[in-house]
Formats: C-alpha cells, structure tokens, sequence
C-alpha cells in the first residue's frame, strides 16, 4: 500500500488562510463570551492546525521519510 504524505500546498493553504483571518477572527470570536458555538468553532479551526504541525513534526523526526516509510508513520496518516 502507498503513503500518503501531507501535501505542502495544503499546509501553506491553511496557514496562509488562517494568518489571513487572525485579525477578523480575534475580533469577532475571542471578545465575545463563550458559547457552545464559539467552542466548536474553535475546537475545528485550532484543531487541524494543532495536527498538521504534529504530523510535519513526526515526518521530520523520521529518518529518509520519502524513499522509505515506516509502517507507523502511514498507519497515522
């Protein structure tokens, strides 16, 4: 079976497009009060981000990656 490796286009897409919205969001979500709404909005913006840097994380702690993939590094995956 292959292993998918995380796409580098996507990751720059989706720092870019939270680096883009910081401002707006910081402004429309953290000022006002918690709600459950706001919790999993949250939850699902920070979430993905949170993953995509332990996943680079685990991929460069890992030795020749590209050429040979280690089981777990694609069981994650």
């Amino acid at each position: 079976p292959r292993c998918l490796m995380p796409s580098p286009q996507a990751t720059a897409l989706l720092y870019f497009e939270f680096f883009l919205t910081f401002t707006t969001e910081a402004r429309l979500v953290w000022k006002r009060k918690l709600s459950g709404v706001t919790i999993a909005y949250l939850l699902l913006r920070y979430t993905a981000i949170v993953e995509r840097i332990t996943l680079i994380l685990s991929l460069l702690n890992t030795n020749n990656v590209r050429s040979n993939p280690p089981p777990v590094v694609c069981d994650n995956l």
